[in-house]
């Protein structure tokens, strides 16, 4: 219980300071287990919140679940 209290707190001041980016052209597979999780991890950018945000090209099986711009 504690500890889920410390992600969330935590994941809250990263989201504030950093801006993350899927790195372009990154290919997104989901495995599924127990959970579903990125067959290959998920490769990330991540740089000060300038809020300069923007969309990344990625490919994959990620494209049948959601609908990307």
């Amino acid at each position: 219980m504690f500890a889920m209290q410390v992600v969330k707190i935590s994941l809250a001041m990263m989201l504030q300071q950093f801006r993350f980016t899927v790195v372009p052209g990154t290919r997104i597979d989901r495995v599924i287990r127990i959970t579903m999780n990125p067959r290959h991890g998920l490769p990330m950018m991540v740089a000060p919140n300038d809020r300069k945000f923007a969309t990344s090209d990625v490919h994959g099986q990620i494209r049948e679940m959601v609908t990307l711009p």
